[in-house]
């Protein structure tokens, strides 16, 4: 048996993770409530004939994340890089509809095996959403 010291700081370690398992779900579960909305947003803006991407939202909310996480002790690159994934993907599933293929996939599906289609003949909202993809620091 290990020592009452091993005991004990297995389980302060177990209590901690059992913390960042309740703190993982609740961002999980915001993170969805957040696709969903932006569902709405994108739903919103195809029935009133707006452009779906909005270049200039998607600066201020970078930087408004970026400002939150300074105040949460986060390096903000850290934060504005987490969010530039999530917008990618927001995109994405608003794009596919929610869920199922996604519209890369459905390009690759219908363009035959091994065969890549030009950006001109992609659909104008995947051509979107490929531009929004960050640029990589060298």
């Amino acid at each position: 048996m290990g020592s009452p010291v091993k005991i004990g700081k297995a389980a302060e370690l177990f209590r901690e993770r059992q913390k960042i398992a309740v703190a993982d779900r609740a961002m999980t579960q915001l993170l969805g409530r957040r696709m969903q909305l932006v569902k709405n947003v994108w739903e919103i803006k195809r029935r009133s004939d707006m452009p779906l991407v909005d270049k200039d939202q998607e600066r201020e909310v970078l930087s408004r994340v970026g400002v939150w996480g300074v105040s949460e002790g986060l390096d903000p690159s850290f934060v504005k890089s987490l969010w530039m994934v999530i917008i990618r993907e927001a995109k994405r599933q608003a794009l596919s509809g929610g869920g199922g293929v996604s519209p890369a996939q459905r390009v690759r599906k219908n363009s035959g095996p091994g065969r890549r289609v030009p950006k001109s003949k992609r659909p104008q909202a995947l051509r979107q959403v490929s531009r929004a993809r960050p640029q990589r620091s060298r």
